[in-house]
């Protein structure tokens, strides 16, 4: 038998790659160079305007006060400051107020947190003679600072229908102070949740507000 050799000749072309296996993975990607990024420096804010001047105090006239009022309650400390800053920002010029207190308790509950409250008529007087009236619903905590240092403060509940104070281009009149009682909650009664340890409605006073006696009163609340 004869055997016949066959001679295979693989001619590789010069500068062509071989086909890749299926299973060589793909070549990486070329390296991507990324700029240098700079930033600029923010400016620096515009300076805080100077603190605001606090107006002189305005004097506060305590008429007619309670037969029982706590002694050391002082409003002149809030109404100053009120009655200053309305003058700064274009409000007729006030020279002095007269403030009367119509009724007023203390109320404590188990914490123990105790709340003082004031009723309040208020005559503000103006340079140009024309005046204006106001009523208020004020308290504050006593114990939140040392004694007699707890300023007072409007009352005001957000989110619901109510009035701390209301203004007046004429003198209240018992409507209006009914109004008021309602809008401000002022219910002659202890706070939800509290205990009243000291309240009066101050006759003389509401009679000089309103021309006449008294027609709301404290129940024998404990």
């Amino acid at each position: 038998m004869k055997t016949a050799l066959v001679c295979v000749t693989v001619v590789v072309a010069c500068g062509q790659a071989p086909n890749p296996s299926p299973n060589t993975p793909p070549p990486s990607p070329p390296l991507t160079v990324i700029p240098q990024l700079t930033f600029e420096p923010k400016p620096a804010p515009p300076p805080l305007p100077p603190p605001r001047k606090e107006g002189k105090p305005v004097p506060i006239t305590l008429d007619t006060p309670c037969q029982h009022m706590p002694k050391g309650w002082k409003f002149d400390e809030l109404f100053g400051t009120i009655l200053s800053q309305a003058a700064e920002e274009g409000e007729p010029p006030v020279t002095t107020a007269t403030l009367r207190v119509l009724a007023w308790q203390v109320d404590v509950d188990e914490r123990p947190l105790k709340v003082e409250s004031a009723l309040v008529w208020l005559a503000i007087h103006h340079t140009n003679d024309k005046d204006g009236w106001m009523l208020l619903n004020l308290y504050r905590h006593p114990d939140d600072a040392p004694p007699g240092g707890a300023p007072w403060q409007v009352s005001v509940v957000s989110d619901v229908p109510y009035k701390g104070f209301d203004a007046f281009p004429s003198t209240p009149t018992g409507a209006d102070l009914d109004r008021f009682l309602q809008d401000s909650w002022w219910h002659f009664k202890p706070r939800e949740g509290f205990k009243m340890t000291g309240k009066e409605v101050c006759v003389t006073s509401w009679k000089k507000s309103f021309g006449k006696a008294p027609w709301r009163s404290y129940a024998n609340n404990k």
